[in-house]
């Protein structure tokens, strides 16, 4: 649930528990409370999932305030009314890895249940529900730090000891369930992630990269600027200089009428920027605005790099037909706004090809 109708923005350390509720009748559910500053959002996370076809109450007290110290003029509640049950397969939609930490996102709230709950063999911090191998063994073992980030329905695991540049695959087990019981989707294989471990210097714990600016630049002499690199616009933490001479990654559609019915997007990356050679069953997922339908998306055929993306450089990259629920090569997630391209590669592609 998310609160965003506050006027002005809000005392951060007023928004509680003991001053927020959530009840079914007179019956109070556990929640979470997650405040964006940023957006002048309060999320309401309950801990457990909430019952089908029941109506159930938020109530604000006069405790929560304003920035000035203002608080609401009256308790204020809010009574919504649940659907049906939910029954849709959970996906997984993203994982970053860098040399430290993995940061796992599904597109809804999953089972994290710890070792003493019930349903902890089907929950997404249930260590053999998640392995990560690089060539070798799974990475995730006992000693592997893992805990359930609610406001992004995101598994987070730490202490991995990764070697930056390395290809990475991540699988999240047929066993692990959504807060439903609805077994994670293994359609096409989209419950299994190749990617490529980044460098913690530039990721800088975060891995959302939505902002303009990266880390604080470091210097010769051992100093942190004061103020954070600039990212001018696009994907990556590129500099500014390449992109002014087109060395950066980018995504554009070909149209730009926000309100044509469909329209044919492309992306064009230069390799040596994602600091490896693209090996056969990398993904690329783009994630587009929301209000933007993806359900339909496909491989352009039409296009002169459709049999293979870097053309007449060393090596072949085409679609990986046995991905994908169309067997194209491509998974849509219209919850998300996500679309993940699977590759297949013959051959050896250089390091320093365009795609």
């Amino acid at each position: 649930m998310n609160w965003n109708s506050a006027s002005e923005p809000i005392d951060g350390s007023t928004l509680t528990t003991n001053n927020i509720t959530l009840k079914r009748g007179n019956t109070a559910v556990s929640i979470n409370l997650h405040y964006d500053s940023g957006i002048n959002s309060l999320f309401i996370i309950p801990d457990s999932i909430l019952a089908p076809n029941t109506t159930y109450t938020v109530t604000f007290n006069t405790s929560i305030k304003d920035m000035s110290g203002v608080a609401l003029l009256s308790e204020t509640s809010f009574a919504f009314t649940t659907g049906s049950s939910e029954s849709t397969a959970p996906e997984l939609i993203e994982v970053r890895c860098d040399d430290y930490a993995c940061f796992i996102r599904f597109n809804e709230q999953m089972n994290h249940d710890s070792s003493v709950d019930s349903d902890y063999a089907s929950s997404v911090l249930n260590h053999a529900n998640l392995t990560l191998t690089t060539g070798g063994g799974d990475l995730v073992d006992a000693s592997s730090i893992i805990f359930y980030n609610k406001a992004d329905n995101a598994v987070n695991a730490e202490g991995l000891n990764l070697t930056v540049g390395q290809n990475f695959t991540l699988t999240v087990g047929a066993a692990a369930t959504d807060l439903s019981g609805n077994a994670i989707n293994t359609i096409g294989n989209i419950n299994v992630f190749h990617g490529v471990v980044e460098d913690s210097s530039m990721t800088f714990g975060s891995f959302d990269d939505g902002g303009m600016f990266g880390p604080p630049v470091f210097h010769d002499g051992g100093e942190f600027s004061g103020t954070s690199e600039f990212k001018p616009e696009g994907f990556g933490s590129f500099t500014g200089e390449q992109f002014m001479f087109g060395e950066t990654v980018e995504a554009y559609p070909f149209s730009n009428m926000a309100s044509g019915d469909c329209n044919v997007f492309q992306v064009r990356i230069p390799v040596y920027q994602i600091g490896s050679v693209i090996q056969d069953n990398d993904q690329l997922v783009l994630t587009f605005p929301n209000g933007t339908g993806v359900s339909n998306a496909v491989p352009d055929t039409f296009s002169p790099y459709f049999s293979d993306f870097n053309e007449f450089a060393p090596g072949t990259i085409t679609f990986d037909t046995a991905f994908g629920s169309g067997n194209d090569g491509v998974s849509a997630n219209a919850t998300a706004n996500t679309v993940t391209v699977q590759m297949a590669v013959t051959g050896t592609p250089g390091a320093n090809d365009f795609i």
